[in-house]
């Protein structure tokens, strides 16, 4: 694949354009422009969309999950993946995850809403530091409708900690999500 600075539309004006060779036909194409840098919005649709298809593939393969999802697919003339995907992105496993109660403080809490319909099993939340040195971990306890970790060491002062939180359902099946916090003094 060659790189030529010639315009074929416009004769004796230059432009960059690739020459490619399709069977026994050249076709002359633009060269890709380079991809914007993502945003907060663009990376949070991203992950939400990356939870969504783990989800669906976890659901697709269990035969008793999956069949109430064949039954609104083939009502609806749809198929039965785009169906679980949807569910999952109208209803998200882990709807937020509070962490504005964590100040890098022993007790301080971290607050997860999850999806109240599903057989949760454990709702495990880790607080580690960029370079993965794990500071603490534990399971969240179902409190007022909200799943709440309370933190059981202090947090240097000023460190940047993520939470991972896992949620797993009584079939197996995880949802991770992993929110950056900034340990306030």
């Amino acid at each position: 694949m060659g790189s030529i600075h010639y315009n074929p539309h416009v004769p004796g004006e230059l432009g960059r354009v690739i020459l490619r060779r399709v069977g026994d036909r050249q076709i002359y194409v633009k060269p890709r422009v380079s991809e914007p840098k993502p945003t907060e919005g663009m990376l949070e649709v991203r992950r939400v969309f990356t939870e969504a298809a783990a989800y669906s593939k976890g659901v697709f393969r269990i035969p008793a999950r999956r069949e109430p999802f064949e039954v609104i697919a083939a009502a609806a003339g749809l198929k039965v993946y785009p169906t679980i995907m949807t569910d999952f992105l109208t209803k998200p496993v882990i709807r937020d995850v509070k962490t504005d109660g964590y100040h890098g403080h022993t007790g301080d809490v971290i607050a997860v809403l999850a999806r109240a319909d599903l057989n949760l099993a454990s709702v495990h939340v880790r607080l580690r530091q960029p370079d993965d040195t794990v500071l603490e971990e534990g399971d969240a306890v179902l409190a007022a409708g909200e799943y709440r970790y309370t933190a059981t060491h202090d947090a240097p002062a000023g460190a940047d900690v993520f939470a991972d939180v896992t949620v797993r359902d009584t079939d197996g099946l995880e949802v991770k999500r992993s929110v950056p916090v900034t340990v306030s003094g």
